[in-house]
């Protein structure tokens, strides 16, 4: 019976580990253009723009990678 107990116990912790990992993985924000550009002008570049899902940073000549 104990183990009956552990094993249900067990399974309810990995369940909501789960659950609550993959709700945060849910809040990543969309990689749009518009976004990109808002991260990017917090970092002193001009504007920027979704590349492969990731956000890339612009000024006039240089390029830096950021993740979104």
């Amino acid at each position: 019976m104990k183990f009956l107990i552990f094993l249900l116990a067990t399974v309810f912790i990995f369940t909501t580990v789960c659950n609550a990992l993959h709700n945060e993985h849910r809040r990543v924000p969309p990689c749009t253009d518009e976004f990109c550009t808002m991260l990017c002008i917090e970092d002193g570049y001009q504007y920027g723009k979704c590349e492969n899902k990731r956000c890339k940073c612009y000024r006039t000549t240089t390029v830096k990678n950021r993740s979104a």
